[in-house]
């Protein structure tokens, strides 16, 4: 941008020479420190040099430590382990009775990188295991680098209050110079923070970030709008679930489980009022997955991606409605065609699921008296097709033009609900598939196949 151009440019050079006088005074401070308050040097060659003394004892069966290995141990260490690759201690020196006698991985990661209960410790890999060694504590602070306390006091308190005391000097003459041509974006700033219409002169040395800030408040002004309208089409969602769902579905749920329970009744009778409770449990879940194909819709949950297969999903679920008593009226049929039985989705399986159960589930509440519903399984290796049809009555012409309309967020017809659909739909979108009702009054989903998900048997 030409106007942030010329702000650098205008002070570009007194930038670098604060960074450059920063950068020596942290550097002169961080030498003086060092050379004051600096470690014993060495320490892994001497880690090196201890673990050359570990050899195999064959009186006692173990390991042990050389005489020379031990002298430069206790010099350096207050206490020493070797742990072998299952985190056992296989042999130790002056151990801590408050330590643990075996280690994790996650252990080993922590203690090489902080501390062992607050020790400093040392780690150096061997023929035998890893050699821990441990130092006083208190004796070295772990943060980036492995420094004394005193050059670490230095480097806090000094360093950053030398720092502070020169920038501060400079830095203020600069500042009171861009407040004055800066104020009036900061002004426009804060107010679009507010949501609040900005609109600043473009002029000055600033005109171009005015210019932008102008533009940015116009998109947000049009965002804020688009927002408005989708959350009236979800409060129409939720609204719809709360009403058709939630409120029978208490009754049939307490009338079954009286059914169930009432030893009067036949046998027949109460395992049917089990079916219709644990149906109706079902039930209940899928409102709880209704909240979720809405965070899917406002891309607030990630999907649960599975490899998956819509054939079998399909053929188990048909199964299943046949297990549950489906009425003679009603006839499910699965055609399953060319390369459909080989393709395996990346996949939402219960989402997947929940989108059949639903297009399956329509045509049987929608048909009192009965109808033969035909799903169709095709595609290749990049597409996925599922078609959905039944001999009953058609989808609605008011419902298929919604949907196959841009504009989702105008508000219904009253008296039309299209929760199931909705959800379908919604789910096919978060796959990255299409949903459309055909002329017919069937309903296809196509959803993309990843190549790489394509499996031949």
């Amino acid at each position: 941008m030409k106007s942030l151009l010329r702000i650098v440019i205008r002070y570009i050079t007194t930038a670098c020479l604060i960074s450059f006088a920063v950068l020596a005074l942290s550097f002169s401070a961080y030498v003086y420190s060092v050379i004051k308050y600096r470690t014993t040097s060495g320490i892994y060659h001497t880690l090196g040099k201890i673990t050359e003394g570990f050899y195999w004892n064959e009186d006692d069966q173990n390991i042990d430590l050389s005489e020379e290995s031990l002298e430069l141990l206790e010099k350096h260490f207050i206490f020493a382990m070797e742990l072998n690759e299952e985190g056992n201690i296989i042999w130790d020196y002056r151990l801590p009775e408050e330590l643990n006698q075996k280690y994790s991985l996650a252990d080993m990661a922590s203690m090489t990188r902080w501390y062992l209960n607050d020790y400093p410790v040392k780690v150096w890999n061997n023929q035998y295991g890893t050699f821990v060694g441990g130092l006083p504590k208190n004796s070295i602070a772990k943060y980036r680098l492995e420094i004394a306390p005193e050059a670490l006091n230095a480097v806090l308190v000094l360093l950053p209050a030398w720092n502070l005391a020169f920038i501060l000097l400079l830095c203020i003459i600069l500042a009171v110079r861009l407040y004055r041509s800066l104020l009036p974006l900061g002004r426009g700033i804060e107010n679009l923070s507010e949501n609040k219409p900005v609109c600043l002169k473009e002029t000055g040395i600033t005109f171009e970030l005015a210019k932008k800030l102008n533009q940015a408040s116009a998109i947000l002004t049009a965002q804020h709008n688009a927002l408005n309208k989708r959350d009236t089409a979800r409060t129409n969602w939720i609204a719809g679930v709360s009403h058709d769902i939630r409120t029978p579905l208490s009754m049939v749920m307490g009338y079954a489980e009286s059914l169930e329970s009432n030893q009067s009744l036949p046998p027949k009778q109460r395992h049917e009022a089990a079916i219709i409770k644990e149906q109706s449990l079902i039930i209940r879940d899928l409102i709880e997955d209704l909240n979720l194909t809405s965070k899917l819709e406002y891309q607030m949950q990630p999907l649960n991606l599975s490899l998956c297969s819509p054939a079998s999903m399909l053929r188990t679920l048909i199964a299943e409605y046949y297990n549950q008593d489906l009425p003679q009226k009603y006839e499910i049929s699965l055609q399953v065609r060319n390369e459909a039985e080989r393709i395996l989705l990346s996949a939402d399986q219960r989402l997947l699921n929940r989108a059949f159960t639903n297009l399956i589930g329509n045509s049987i509440r929608h048909n009192p008296d009965g109808c033969f519903i035909t799903v169709t399984a095709d595609g290749d290796e990049s597409i996925c097709i599922l078609t959905f049809s039944d001999t009953g009555c058609k989808i609605p012409p008011a419902v298929a033009e919604y949907f196959s309309s841009p504009d989702r967020h105008r508000e219904l017809p009253e008296g039309l609900h299209i929760m199931g659909l909705q959800v379908v739909s919604q789910i096919a979108a978060a796959h990255k598939g299409t949903f459309r009702i055909l002329g017919s009054g069937s309903v296809e989903l196509r959803i993309p196949v990843d190549n790489m998900r394509q499996v031949c048997y």
